[in-house]
């Protein structure tokens, strides 16, 4: 069963989806009662997707289930959906639609982490989830860092479609000290390529391994330029269409293992970043 909780635009209420066969609107109570009542029999952790821009619902929870199967089938997939329009032109919309989320992510978080019994949450942020997540992570970091580190597992961002710059000075301190996060980058991906162009005055983004400004202490900086990737024409979606990318992440969340421990790396001196070989 895959979980999905969301903002939906024009509705002051979040609504709040469970899918199987069906799906079912419930309320805020009813919607982590089930989860309690899943999670306390699945045996493994629980795996938070957060999709990036131009994403609607239904494909957002496609892609969580397959990728939350992919690498573990005993995972239970859970979704965060913002309300992006699913539009490849409404760039700018999306983005405000991301920030205006990112208080309910907050919110949403500390309570999954209530109804989570003794297992980890890792976050999978793809693209523009990033600009849900990275903001809402370091607020809670400041005010929660006791709970982060006893119910978070790994932070995934898959080509952060997030300044580097901004980054670097509000938010790697706090992600450094989490010690568990990985940043899938490439020097290939067009999408950020563009993104960076169109909205934020040539900024570079986090997902981009195009310069010499990928290495973050406490950070597995990741280059996943080489890993293939099937059906993935503008090179943003490897976390999700490349094999060698979904077992990387399997060996991350089974084994709880650091890119230095993980297998099938290229290390580049003296920065420690790390090339994920095909």
């Amino acid at each position: 069963m895959l979980m999905r909780f969301g903002v939906v635009d024009d509705q002051d209420d979040p609504i709040i989806t469970l899918l199987n066969d069906k799906s079912l609107t419930l309320s805020e109570a009813d919607f982590f009662k089930q989860f309690k009542s899943t999670n306390a029999v699945k045996s493994g952790d629980v795996l938070l997707f957060v999709h990036g821009f131009n994403v609607k619902f239904e494909d957002a929870v496609k892609r969580a289930a397959q990728v939350s199967y992919d690498i573990n089938p005993d995972l239970q997939p859970v979704v965060f959906s913002w309300p992006s329009i699913g539009d490849p032109l409404k760039y700018n919309r999306d983005f405000g639609r991301a920030l205006d989320s990112i208080d309910d992510f907050e919110k949403f978080m500390l309570k999954l982490a209530a109804s989570t019994q003794g297992k980890r949450i890792h976050i999978l942020a793809h693209s523009m989830g990033s600009k849900v997540v990275i903001p809402a992570l370091g607020k809670l970091y400041s005010s929660h860092s006791k709970l982060l580190d006893k119910k978070l597992g790994n932070i995934i961002l898959a080509a952060p479609d997030f300044p580097r710059e901004t980054f670097i000075l509000k938010y790697k301190a706090a992600f450094s000290k989490f010690g568990r996060a990985t940043i899938y980058m490439s020097s290939e991906d067009k999408a950020l390529r563009v993104s960076s162009s169109t909205y934020l005055a040539d900024r570079e983004m986090l997902g981009f391994s195009g310069s010499d400004g990928f290495f973050f202490p406490g950070i597995d900086s990741v280059d996943i330029t080489h890993a293939g990737g099937v059906d993935d024409l503008l090179g943003h979606s490897k976390y999700g269409s490349s094999a060698r990318v979904l077992v990387d992440m399997h060996d991350m969340i089974g084994s709880n293992l650091r890119a230095n421990k993980r297998k099938g790396f290229i290390v580049v001196p003296p920065y420690k970043y790390f090339f994920l070989q095909p």
